[in-house]
């Protein structure tokens, strides 16, 4: 094994994680980097040189933790939203202070043991538990945000807290959650029928052993079920006159996955309905048919998904190269923020460049607020420099020059 390898933080953080006794797969980007991870629920890998083996694998970006019996009894509520963790925090001040917490690209992660946990979904995030994962620090996101620990992971065990008892459980979303059912059943049966035939070995698969059990990696295909379900859920309105925005919001999520960039609106309707019946207890408009006319034109007007189009892969190329040196002395956030600036005025060349508070949120995992007032910071700094400022009232986001080291 190469000392590149060994010195990987992924790598090492597999080897922690294991070390905790805790269940750990390979990922790539957020899903897994294996043909089944079944076994793993069940048989951890536990011996270091394996472990360098599967994630020091090229291609592997992160590390993916499979929560419920295997790992202790791990659960994790997925908070979509930062203000909807923020809420829980100021509620719970004590538990925000003691279970382990990672920030994500949209709100956070907290963790928790508890027996018997059952996953559940929420409007603004899911109970993730038993046969599930959840993507890990250092991960890098597709993004190119990296998760990283807001309240660290303790030597000794994650607390035990009921997630009643804690706060973190909410009233369920009832589609969502038959929908996610339906999507565990398929994904069994596919895993029993892969494991009644031979895999063969090729450049991108590997194959490991340990006493007790023999994985076979490589890249698994999309669950689009699964993607459509996150696009749902990051989406949902959680009260009276977000809608339009979340509705415009679920077509970029749509138009960001490859199987359906190119489909007429016409093919997404069940998708859109799914929705509109997840959206109901949050929304006054019942009629599914303005839903579904708004969705229609959002989807002509829409250009880039969500994960796709210039501001990921400026997002991407930053998360590469670094930093540019004028951020030497911001925090991680701000830093990241800058770069993402920095190759947008790269890839525009003589062109003015834009980015919304909201969207400058998203790409550095803070809200919207705060995203604005990076924005700011930087014009302040002079790393941006206000170009046009568009009319008192519109919904267009200012446009800048970026002025900082290239």
């Amino acid at each position: 094994m190469s000392d590149r390898v060994a010195e990987s933080p992924i790598v090492a953080a597999a080897i922690d994680y294991a070390r905790r006794a805790w269940s750990v797969i390979p990922l790539k980007g957020k899903l897994p980097a294996m043909r089944t991870w079944k076994v793993c629920q069940s048989v951890p890998v536990t011996d270091q040189a394996n472990l360098m083996r599967l994630f020091g694998a090229p291609g592997v970006s992160g590390v993916g933790v499979i929560l419920g019996r295997v790992s202790g009894h791990l659960y994790v509520r997925d908070f979509d939203d930062a203000d909807a963790y923020s809420g829980w925090a100021e509620s719970h001040p004590k538990l925000a202070r003691t279970l382990p917490t990672v920030r994500t690209v949209r709100g956070a992660h907290v963790y928790g043991r508890w027996k018997g946990v059952k996953p559940s979904t929420y409007a603004d995030g899911e109970l993730r538990a038993e046969g599930q994962y959840v993507v890990a620090p250092p991960s890098a996101h597709p993004s190119g945000a990296v998760y990283a620990n807001l309240v660290p992971f303790p030597d000794c065990d994650v607390p035990e807290v009921d997630p009643a008892d804690a706060g973190l459980m909410a009233q369920p979303v009832p589609e969502l959650m038959k929908r996610a059912a339906e999507s565990a059943e398929r994904t069994e049966s596919a895993e029993r029928a892969e494991c009644s035939e031979p895999v063969e070995e090729s450049d991108h698969c590997i194959k490991v052993s340990d006493s007790q059990s023999s994985l076979s990696l490589c890249c698994a295909p999309d669950d689009l079920d699964g993607l459509i379900d996150a696009a749902i859920r990051a989406t949902i309105p959680t009260q009276n006159g977000q809608r339009h925005r979340r509705l415009f919001l679920f077509a970029r999520r749509l138009k960001g996955i490859p199987a359906l960039t190119e489909q007429p609106a016409k093919a997404l309707k069940p998708y859109v309905r799914r929705w509109f019946d997840a959206a109901v207890p949050y929304i006054t408009t019942r009629d599914f048919d303005v839903t579904w006319g708004e969705f229609a034109t959002a989807w002509q007007r829409v250009r880039w998904g969500i994960g796709d189009g210039p501001l990921m892969k400026a997002a991407s190329q930053a998360a590469i190269l670094g930093p540019p040196a004028c951020a030497s002395d911001y925090g991680p956030a701000l830093a990241r923020l800058a770069a993402i600036l920095r190759e947008l005025q790269r890839a525009a060349g003589e062109s003015l460049i834009f980015l919304s508070g909201d969207k400058a949120g998203e790409l550095v995992g803070v809200d919207r607020g705060t995203g604005t007032r990076y924005l700011q910071a930087l014009v302040a700094d002079g790393v941006l420099e206000v170009a046009q400022r568009p009319p008192r009232g519109a919904r267009v986001a200012i446009r800048y020059w970026y002025r900082g080291d290239m």
